[in-house]
Protein backbone atom coordinates (compact mmCIF):
# COMPACT_ATOMS: atom_id res chain seq x y z
CA UNK A 1 0.00 0.00 0.00
CA UNK A 2 1.54 3.65 -0.54
CA UNK A 3 -0.35 6.95 -0.35
CA UNK A 4 0.33 9.37 -3.66
CA UNK A 5 1.54 12.86 -2.23
CA UNK A 6 1.53 15.45 -4.73
CA UNK A 7 4.14 16.65 -6.62
CA UNK A 8 5.12 19.79 -4.84
CA UNK A 9 6.99 20.06 -1.00
CA UNK A 10 5.49 23.01 -0.84
CA UNK A 11 2.29 22.28 -1.55
CA UNK A 12 2.10 19.27 0.44
CA UNK A 13 4.80 20.75 3.70
CA UNK A 14 3.38 24.04 3.70
CA UNK A 15 -0.42 23.23 3.99
CA UNK A 16 0.11 20.65 6.60
CA UNK A 17 0.65 17.20 5.15
CA UNK A 18 2.33 14.91 7.57
CA UNK A 19 4.99 12.68 5.53
CA UNK A 20 5.82 10.64 8.64
CA UNK A 21 2.88 9.92 9.97
CA UNK A 22 1.35 8.70 5.99
CA UNK A 23 4.65 6.51 5.54
CA UNK A 24 3.72 4.84 9.12
CA UNK A 25 1.20 2.64 7.27
CA UNK A 26 2.88 2.43 3.97
CA UNK A 27 5.21 0.41 2.24
CA UNK A 28 6.03 3.09 -0.51
CA UNK A 29 6.95 6.77 -0.04
CA UNK A 30 4.66 7.40 -2.89
CA UNK A 31 4.40 10.93 -5.27
CA UNK A 32 3.39 12.31 -8.35
CA UNK A 33 6.17 14.57 -9.00
CA UNK A 34 6.90 15.53 -12.80
CA UNK A 35 9.64 17.43 -14.96
CA UNK A 36 8.29 18.32 -17.95
CA UNK A 37 8.84 20.74 -20.87
CA UNK A 38 5.80 22.82 -22.71
CA UNK A 39 4.91 25.71 -24.46
CA UNK A 40 4.69 27.94 -21.47
CA UNK A 41 7.15 26.22 -19.08
CA UNK A 42 9.74 25.06 -20.65
CA UNK A 43 12.01 22.49 -18.13
CA UNK A 44 14.59 24.01 -16.59
CA UNK A 45 17.02 24.07 -13.85
CA UNK A 46 14.85 24.70 -11.05
CA UNK A 47 11.99 22.79 -12.04
CA UNK A 48 14.34 19.37 -12.25
CA UNK A 49 16.32 19.80 -8.84
CA UNK A 50 13.63 20.43 -7.35
CA UNK A 51 11.88 17.14 -8.64
CA UNK A 52 15.18 15.24 -7.56
CA UNK A 53 14.68 17.35 -3.94
CA UNK A 54 11.24 15.91 -3.66
CA UNK A 55 12.36 11.89 -4.29
CA UNK A 56 15.54 12.46 -1.89
CA UNK A 57 13.15 14.19 0.86
CA UNK A 58 10.69 11.29 0.75
CA UNK A 59 13.07 8.86 0.65
CA UNK A 60 15.50 10.61 3.98
CA UNK A 61 12.31 10.97 5.82
CA UNK A 62 10.34 7.43 5.59
CA UNK A 63 12.93 5.67 4.96
CA UNK A 64 11.56 3.86 2.46
CA UNK A 65 11.32 3.21 -1.42
CA UNK A 66 10.32 5.99 -3.24
CA UNK A 67 7.50 5.12 -5.84
CA UNK A 68 6.24 7.86 -8.83
CA UNK A 69 2.61 6.24 -9.23
CA UNK A 70 1.85 9.38 -11.80
CA UNK A 71 5.03 10.35 -13.44
CA UNK A 72 4.55 13.24 -16.29
CA UNK A 73 7.12 13.04 -18.30
CA UNK A 74 5.22 15.05 -21.66
CA UNK A 75 2.58 17.86 -20.78
CA UNK A 76 -0.62 17.26 -22.10
CA UNK A 77 -1.30 18.66 -24.98
CA UNK A 78 2.02 19.46 -26.18
CA UNK A 79 2.16 18.37 -30.03
CA UNK A 80 6.17 19.30 -30.51
CA UNK A 81 8.23 16.31 -31.63
CA UNK A 82 11.92 17.14 -30.90
CA UNK A 83 14.84 15.79 -29.21
CA UNK A 84 14.43 18.11 -26.52
CA UNK A 85 11.70 15.99 -25.09
CA UNK A 86 13.29 12.79 -25.59
CA UNK A 87 16.17 13.74 -23.53
CA UNK A 88 14.50 15.28 -21.10
CA UNK A 89 12.69 11.99 -20.61
CA UNK A 90 16.29 10.01 -20.40
CA UNK A 91 17.73 12.24 -17.79
CA UNK A 92 14.55 12.22 -16.00
CA UNK A 93 14.67 8.50 -15.61
CA UNK A 94 17.99 7.95 -14.77
CA UNK A 95 18.82 10.71 -12.57
CA UNK A 96 15.73 10.25 -10.95
CA UNK A 97 17.23 6.44 -9.76
CA UNK A 98 20.32 8.75 -8.27
CA UNK A 99 18.00 10.11 -5.53
CA UNK A 100 16.39 7.27 -4.10
CA UNK A 101 13.76 6.90 -6.87
CA UNK A 102 12.97 3.05 -6.87
CA UNK A 103 9.92 2.54 -8.97
CA UNK A 104 8.15 5.31 -11.73
CA UNK A 105 4.87 4.64 -13.62
CA UNK A 106 4.95 6.96 -16.61
CA UNK A 107 1.42 8.34 -16.89
CA UNK A 108 -0.48 8.35 -20.18
CA UNK A 109 -3.78 9.77 -20.69
CA UNK A 110 -5.78 7.18 -22.71
CA UNK A 111 -8.20 7.81 -25.86
CA UNK A 112 -10.84 5.79 -27.08
CA UNK A 113 -10.84 7.73 -30.74
CA UNK A 114 -7.62 5.95 -32.07
CA UNK A 115 -8.33 7.71 -35.85
CA UNK A 116 -7.50 11.21 -33.62
CA UNK A 117 -4.50 10.38 -31.66
CA UNK A 118 -2.64 12.60 -33.65
CA UNK A 119 -5.29 15.49 -33.57
CA UNK A 120 -3.56 18.93 -32.74
CA UNK A 121 -6.91 19.93 -30.65
CA UNK A 122 -6.15 16.74 -28.06
CA UNK A 123 -4.61 16.93 -24.83
CA UNK A 124 -4.45 12.93 -26.08
CA UNK A 125 -1.92 14.49 -28.82
CA UNK A 126 0.91 14.30 -26.04
CA UNK A 127 1.06 10.43 -25.10
CA UNK A 128 4.30 9.31 -25.06
CA UNK A 129 2.73 6.06 -27.25
CA UNK A 130 2.79 7.92 -30.60
CA UNK A 131 6.12 9.28 -30.00
CA UNK A 132 8.59 6.28 -31.27
CA UNK A 133 11.37 8.26 -30.22
CA UNK A 134 10.80 8.52 -26.61
CA UNK A 135 9.30 4.98 -26.69
CA UNK A 136 12.93 3.76 -27.56
CA UNK A 137 14.63 6.21 -24.86
CA UNK A 138 12.45 5.12 -21.97
CA UNK A 139 13.12 1.67 -23.20
CA UNK A 140 17.34 2.31 -23.89
CA UNK A 141 17.15 3.79 -20.27
CA UNK A 142 15.63 1.01 -18.92
CA UNK A 143 18.18 -1.39 -19.95
CA UNK A 144 20.96 1.07 -18.49
CA UNK A 145 19.32 0.77 -14.97
CA UNK A 146 19.17 -2.74 -15.08
CA UNK A 147 22.74 -2.71 -16.82
CA UNK A 148 24.33 -0.44 -13.68
CA UNK A 149 21.86 -1.61 -11.20
CA UNK A 150 24.43 -2.87 -8.62
CA UNK A 151 26.25 0.60 -9.24
CA UNK A 152 23.50 2.58 -8.73
CA UNK A 153 22.72 1.03 -5.69
CA UNK A 154 26.12 1.50 -4.45
CA UNK A 155 25.57 5.13 -5.37
CA UNK A 156 22.43 5.26 -3.08
CA UNK A 157 23.38 3.77 -0.34
CA UNK A 158 26.83 5.80 0.36
CA UNK A 159 27.32 7.35 3.30
CA UNK A 160 25.30 11.19 2.55
CA UNK A 161 27.59 14.09 3.75
CA UNK A 162 24.79 16.62 4.38
CA UNK A 163 21.46 16.24 6.45
CA UNK A 164 19.11 18.89 5.47
CA UNK A 165 17.12 19.61 8.95
CA UNK A 166 12.80 19.16 8.26
CA UNK A 167 11.34 20.74 11.00
CA UNK A 168 8.28 20.17 11.37
CA UNK A 169 7.25 22.66 13.67
CA UNK A 170 8.17 25.07 11.41
CA UNK A 171 6.53 24.57 8.19
CA UNK A 172 3.22 24.01 10.75
CA UNK A 173 3.64 28.00 11.63
CA UNK A 174 3.12 28.92 7.93
CA UNK A 175 0.37 31.42 7.44
CA UNK A 176 -2.32 29.72 5.40
CA UNK A 177 -3.59 33.61 4.23
CA UNK A 178 -4.10 32.78 0.44
CA UNK A 179 -0.82 33.42 -1.33
CA UNK A 180 1.78 31.29 -2.69
CA UNK A 181 3.18 29.43 0.06
CA UNK A 182 6.77 30.32 -1.71
CA UNK A 183 5.45 33.65 -1.57
CA UNK A 184 4.93 36.48 1.07
CA UNK A 185 7.48 37.46 4.29
CA UNK A 186 6.00 34.71 6.71
CA UNK A 187 8.57 32.81 8.54
CA UNK A 188 6.74 29.24 7.77
CA UNK A 189 7.74 30.57 4.18
CA UNK A 190 11.01 31.39 4.56
CA UNK A 191 12.08 28.27 5.91
CA UNK A 192 10.53 26.28 2.81
CA UNK A 193 12.59 28.42 0.46
CA UNK A 194 15.55 28.08 3.04
CA UNK A 195 15.05 24.22 2.73
CA UNK A 196 15.80 24.45 -1.05
CA UNK A 197 18.20 26.69 -1.35
CA UNK A 198 20.20 24.34 0.84
CA UNK A 199 19.39 21.52 -0.85
CA UNK A 200 20.78 23.12 -4.06
CA UNK A 201 23.93 25.12 -2.94
CA UNK A 202 24.51 21.12 -1.07
CA UNK A 203 23.92 19.45 -4.45
CA UNK A 204 25.92 21.84 -6.81
CA UNK A 205 29.32 22.07 -4.04
CA UNK A 206 29.01 17.92 -4.94
CA UNK A 207 27.97 17.08 -1.95
CA UNK A 208 25.41 13.63 -1.21
CA UNK A 209 22.02 15.21 0.57
CA UNK A 210 20.07 13.77 2.72
CA UNK A 211 17.02 15.47 5.13
CA UNK A 212 16.62 14.18 8.67
CA UNK A 213 13.28 15.22 10.79
CA UNK A 214 13.24 16.55 14.36
CA UNK A 215 11.32 14.07 15.25
CA UNK A 216 13.91 11.56 14.68
CA UNK A 217 16.83 13.30 15.44
CA UNK A 218 18.82 10.46 16.45
CA UNK A 219 19.36 9.63 12.44
CA UNK A 220 21.86 12.59 12.43
CA UNK A 221 24.48 10.02 13.05
CA UNK A 222 24.57 9.03 9.37
CA UNK A 223 25.67 12.30 8.62
CA UNK A 224 28.80 14.53 8.82
CA UNK A 225 27.30 17.95 8.47
CA UNK A 226 23.84 19.35 9.46
CA UNK A 227 21.96 22.71 7.86
CA UNK A 228 19.78 23.98 9.97
CA UNK A 229 18.08 26.33 6.82
CA UNK A 230 16.31 29.48 8.80
CA UNK A 231 14.19 26.55 10.78
CA UNK A 232 12.27 28.91 13.59
CA UNK A 233 10.92 26.17 15.74
CA UNK A 234 12.32 23.16 16.75
CA UNK A 235 11.33 20.47 19.71
CA UNK A 236 13.08 20.40 22.87
CA UNK A 237 14.39 16.41 22.02
CA UNK A 238 15.60 17.83 18.87
CA UNK A 239 18.07 20.18 20.06
CA UNK A 240 19.65 17.77 22.65
CA UNK A 241 20.48 15.49 19.89
CA UNK A 242 21.47 18.23 17.70
CA UNK A 243 24.72 19.70 20.65
CA UNK A 244 25.32 15.54 20.80
CA UNK A 245 25.51 16.07 17.07
CA UNK A 246 28.37 18.62 17.41
CA UNK A 247 29.70 16.99 20.38
CA UNK A 248 31.19 13.87 18.48
CA UNK A 249 32.60 16.06 15.59
CA UNK A 250 29.17 16.84 13.63
CA UNK A 251 29.23 20.11 12.14
CA UNK A 252 26.18 22.18 12.54
CA UNK A 253 25.24 25.26 9.85
CA UNK A 254 22.64 27.43 11.51
CA UNK A 255 21.45 29.76 8.50
CA UNK A 256 19.67 32.78 9.08
CA UNK A 257 17.53 32.72 12.22
CA UNK A 258 17.26 29.66 13.63
CA UNK A 259 15.19 28.32 17.23
CA UNK A 260 13.71 31.26 18.53
CA UNK A 261 10.35 29.26 19.36
CA UNK A 262 9.71 25.77 20.28
CA UNK A 263 7.24 23.57 18.33
CA UNK A 264 4.24 25.60 20.58
CA UNK A 265 5.73 29.11 19.52
CA UNK A 266 6.65 29.39 22.43
CA UNK A 267 9.75 31.76 22.74
CA UNK A 268 12.88 30.15 24.01
CA UNK A 269 16.55 31.16 23.98
CA UNK A 270 19.09 28.41 22.77
CA UNK A 271 22.70 28.38 23.10
CA UNK A 272 24.27 25.58 20.99
CA UNK A 273 28.35 25.23 20.85
CA UNK A 274 30.33 25.04 18.15
CA UNK A 275 28.24 26.51 15.17
CA UNK A 276 28.78 27.90 12.30
CA UNK A 277 26.62 30.84 11.75
CA UNK A 278 25.42 31.44 7.83
CA UNK A 279 23.73 34.26 6.72
CA UNK A 280 21.83 32.96 3.19
CA UNK A 281 20.29 35.04 1.32
CA UNK A 282 20.13 32.04 -1.86
CA UNK A 283 21.54 29.11 -3.25
CA UNK A 284 25.31 30.48 -3.82
CA UNK A 285 25.70 31.42 -0.12
CA UNK A 286 25.02 27.38 1.00
CA UNK A 287 27.05 26.57 -2.02
CA UNK A 288 30.22 28.27 -1.11
CA UNK A 289 29.51 27.54 2.93
CA UNK A 290 29.50 23.40 1.87
CA UNK A 291 32.47 23.44 -0.58
CA UNK A 292 34.67 25.26 1.78
CA UNK A 293 33.18 22.16 4.34
CA UNK A 294 34.30 19.52 1.93
CA UNK A 295 37.20 21.16 0.66
CA UNK A 296 39.82 18.72 3.00
CA UNK A 297 38.11 15.58 2.14
CA UNK A 298 39.79 12.37 2.06
CA UNK A 299 38.79 12.28 -1.51
CA UNK A 300 37.70 15.32 -3.23
CA UNK A 301 36.01 15.17 -6.53
CA UNK A 302 35.01 18.60 -8.00
CA UNK A 303 33.82 19.11 -11.65
CA UNK A 304 35.84 22.90 -13.29
CA UNK A 305 33.91 24.98 -15.86
CA UNK A 306 36.54 25.05 -18.37
CA UNK A 307 34.99 28.75 -19.45
CA UNK A 308 35.53 30.27 -15.96
CA UNK A 309 38.05 27.89 -14.41
CA UNK A 310 35.92 27.69 -11.76
CA UNK A 311 34.00 24.95 -10.36
CA UNK A 312 30.74 24.11 -11.68
CA UNK A 313 27.72 26.20 -10.40
CA UNK A 314 25.08 23.38 -12.56
CA UNK A 315 26.25 20.49 -12.75
CA UNK A 316 25.65 17.96 -9.87
CA UNK A 317 28.32 14.90 -9.93
CA UNK A 318 28.94 11.58 -7.46
CA UNK A 319 31.28 9.55 -7.22
CA UNK A 320 32.00 5.99 -6.48
CA UNK A 321 35.54 4.14 -5.64
CA UNK A 322 36.25 0.82 -6.59
CA UNK A 323 39.06 -1.66 -7.52
CA UNK A 324 41.23 1.37 -8.04
CA UNK A 325 38.20 2.55 -10.68
CA UNK A 326 36.14 5.40 -9.92
CA UNK A 327 33.14 5.88 -11.57
CA UNK A 328 31.30 9.70 -11.67
CA UNK A 329 27.58 10.56 -12.21
CA UNK A 330 27.19 13.82 -14.30
CA UNK A 331 24.36 16.19 -15.13
CA UNK A 332 24.47 19.17 -16.05
CA UNK A 333 21.03 21.26 -15.39
CA UNK A 334 21.56 24.39 -17.23
CA UNK A 335 23.50 25.33 -20.80
CA UNK A 336 26.02 23.57 -22.56
CA UNK A 337 29.21 23.40 -20.16
CA UNK A 338 32.92 22.23 -21.16
CA UNK A 339 34.22 20.75 -18.14
CA UNK A 340 36.87 18.79 -16.09
CA UNK A 341 36.70 16.75 -13.91
CA UNK A 342 38.99 16.33 -10.79
CA UNK A 343 40.28 14.45 -8.02
CA UNK A 344 42.01 15.86 -4.95
CA UNK A 345 43.04 18.58 -7.85
CA UNK A 346 44.37 16.35 -10.46
CA UNK A 347 42.64 16.00 -13.49
CA UNK A 348 41.35 12.68 -14.78
CA UNK A 349 42.12 12.18 -18.63
CA UNK A 350 40.95 8.37 -19.81
CA UNK A 351 37.23 9.09 -19.43
CA UNK A 352 35.14 6.67 -20.75
CA UNK A 353 31.41 7.78 -20.94
CA UNK A 354 29.82 4.20 -20.21
CA UNK A 355 25.93 5.70 -20.93
CA UNK A 356 27.00 6.73 -24.58
CA UNK A 357 29.94 4.55 -25.16
CA UNK A 358 32.24 6.48 -26.10
CA UNK A 359 35.76 7.84 -24.97
CA UNK A 360 35.45 11.67 -24.18
CA UNK A 361 38.86 12.35 -22.61
CA UNK A 362 40.24 15.18 -20.06
CA UNK A 363 37.94 17.98 -21.35
CA UNK A 364 34.37 17.43 -23.06
CA UNK A 365 31.07 19.44 -23.22
CA UNK A 366 28.25 18.72 -21.18
CA UNK A 367 24.71 19.46 -22.68
CA UNK A 368 21.73 20.36 -20.38
CA UNK A 369 20.07 17.15 -19.09
CA UNK A 370 22.66 14.88 -20.69
CA UNK A 371 23.56 12.09 -18.04
CA UNK A 372 26.72 11.03 -18.16
CA UNK A 373 28.63 7.98 -15.72
CA UNK A 374 32.18 8.48 -16.38
CA UNK A 375 34.37 5.60 -15.57
CA UNK A 376 37.96 5.59 -15.38
CA UNK A 377 41.46 4.83 -13.07
CA UNK A 378 42.06 6.63 -9.67
CA UNK A 379 44.83 9.45 -10.16
CA UNK A 380 47.94 7.50 -8.64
Amino acid sequence: SYIDLESNPYWQLGKGANIERFSSFSDFAGNDAYVFSSYSEPADRESFIFKMMWYDFLHSITGKPSYNSEDHIIAEGDNRYSDEIKNLVRADLWQGALHGRSMTSLWDFSTHDYNNIYDTDSTNNYMFTTRPDVMETVAYTGMDLRKYSDLLEKFNTKARDVAILYSQSSQMHVKLDGTEINGGNNPGAEYLRQMFNAYKGAVFAGARVGFVSENEPEKLSDYRILIVPAAEHITDNALTEIQKFINNNGIVVLANNCFVYDEYHNKKTVSLSGTVKLNATGEEDYRLCVENLLKDDQIRVTVVDNATNELSKNVEWNYWTEDKKIYVSLMNYDDAENVSVFVNGEKLTHNRDLLSRRNVGESFVLNQFEPMLLETYLPS
